[in-house]
């Protein structure tokens, strides 16, 4: 019974929900069976652990009905019951939290009993409450469009008891405005959807037909192409003026050479920094890692300027606590080792390792001994102490998560070179080269391009050095010139170069 969905759905009860739901048992109104209410008072002492010695099915029915003979069948349906009242509840909770959306159902219900006195008097408080919401989020102009369509939806019953001539205008007003509001929560809805898409499709395979959402895009940037008199209102938006500047940028559309030029990279952050009165922690979360991930894809093309700039978008997430979604406890594993690492690759190993230290105890049991193993080894792979690195390295067993794989190989194989230990370096760009292989149906181009580009260019280099030989060289020089080519660890690679010159 350990694991039943009756005990999962009772441990998610807070202290004080037990105690609502003890009453929603007893309550006759939802429920009659007496052994129902026995069951749940006997299983409600062991909340929220539920040892499993206490509440075995057998030893419940021993209390429950003392002599009789154990029947599973019966229990099973007690099981079955109060779960079913769980879920009641919940749905009870839901609809009576006096959220607008069940105010509408309430409102709704009103005028189909023809109670108009009743439904006038809760309109002015409903529109107060929306209006006083502290963030104008996708929530606030959905209830708008509900209280529109409250208004209208009133008028409609009402329409061969008054004179139109006098209230149609007033009724055309409420129609126009319960389009705008519907029209402005679809058209952020769709944006966040594409925004989710497009950050996605730069880990993995994803595949989806963009042509309506860059026409929508189009009408909303382009003077050419206008949504008549609504387009300046739309991008006046801040929801939809973020969604199209994040959509923008996870396409490339500044064309720039350089982070001065990164026009709508600078647009979100100067958000990010300045606007944070305007959108939810979640947004500013999902805006921290775009432009995080913007800075990463920047660097595999060469423009190292942008390791500096994501080493301050790190410290200043932690400062403003959205390195982490609002409903993680924890801090997220692979965050925590890029940390590390975005700190030692500009020579912040100090910070780095302050880093470790404040911050290890808020990380998940789960994947604890491989995000801080390879934290370290990223520290010490900073400060040039290599041999060090490799210890903490080779402590990780098992890797549990794909971005562990992937940065330990990388990391391992740098620890290789730096240490000059040939056989090993060999052996792993084979296997390396395997498992890039075996990703490629589940990842993106360009995060197995830019491994196999590391490990064409990594390999030539280790030769190199183990032959003591130039040859080849300027030919690597020349193809990390280009921009347009990803590669990963990119400036290592240019560090080798140069130690190889002299």
């Amino acid at each position: 019974m350990k694991k039943s969905s009756l005990l999962e759905l009772l441990k998610s009860f807070s202290h004080e929900e037990i105690k609502e739901f003890d009453e929603f048992v007893r309550s006759p109104f939802f429920n009659k069976n007496e052994s129902v209410v026995k069951y749940f008072e006997l299983l409600k002492k062991y909340h929220p652990d539920f040892p499993e010695n206490k509440i075995a099915k057998n030893e419940v029915f021993k209390k429950l009905f003392p002599g009789m003979k154990y029947n599973d069948g019966f229990m099973r349906k007690l099981s079955f019951q109060l779960s079913r009242l769980g879920e009641q509840y919940l749905s009870y909770k839901a609809n009576n939290d006096n959220s607008i959306r069940s105010q509408y159902n309430f409102m709704l219900e009103l005028l189909n009993r023809n109670l108009s006195k009743n439904y006038r008097k809760h309109i002015p408080s409903i529109i107060k409450e929306n209006e006083q919401a502290k963030y104008k989020d996708y929530g606030y102009y959905h209830n708008r469009f509900l209280i529109e369509s409250l208004i209208t939806t009133a008028m409609d019953r009402l329409r061969y008891k008054m004179d139109l001539n006098d209230k149609k205008a007033l009724y055309n007003e409420h129609a126009v405005e319960k389009l705008k509001w519907l029209t402005e929560h679809f058209i952020m809805l769709s944006l966040n959807s594409y925004r989710f898409l497009n950050y996605q499709s730069l880990y993995n395979q994803v595949e989806f037909n963009d042509e309506i959402m860059d026409d929508l895009i189009n009408s909303l940037i382009n003077d050419k192409i206008t949504l008549r008199d609504r387009k300046n209102e739309l991008m006046e938006n801040p929801i939809i003026k973020l969604h199209v500047n994040e959509i923008l940028l996870l396409k490339n559309k500044s064309k720039f050479n350089k982070l001065s030029e990164d026009k709508y990279y600078h647009i979100l952050k100067h958000i990010l920094y300045n606007e944070k009165e305007k959108h939810l922690h979640d947004s500013r979360f999902s805006l921290y890692n775009i432009l995080h991930q913007h800075c990463y894809f920047k660097i595999l093309r060469g423009y190292n300027e942008y390791m500096r700039e994501r080493f301050e978008l790190d410290k200043y997430a932690i400062k403003e606590g959205i390195y982490k979604s609002a409903s993680e406890d924890h801090f997220p594993p692979p965050a925590f080792a890029y940390f590390v690492r975005d700190a030692a690759e500009v020579n912040q190993t100090d910070w780095a390792l302050k880093f470790i230290n404040n911050y290890r105890d808020r990380l998940e049991q789960v994947n604890f001994d491989t995000v801080v193993n390879l934290s370290y080894a990223h520290y010490y792979f900073g400060k040039k102490e290599f041999s060090k690195a490799l210890e903490y390295l080779n402590k990780i067993k098992p890797i549990k998560r794909l971005e562990f794989k992937f940065g330990v190989k990388e990391l391992t194989s740098m620890i290789f070179y730096e240490l000059s230990m040939f056989s090993e370096a060999y052996y792993l760009v084979d296997t390396f080269r395997h498992f890039i292989s075996s990703m490629e149906k589940h990842f993106s181009p360009e995060r197995t391009i830019s491994r196999n580009n590391f490990l064409k260019y990594y390999q030539k280099l280790l030769k190199m050095k183990e032959k003591k030989t130039q040859k080849g060289l300027t030919e690597i020089q020349m193809d990390l010139a280009d921009h347009n080519l990803p590669v990963i660890s990119r400036s290592w690679l240019e560090e080798k170069i140069a130690e190889l010159e002299k």
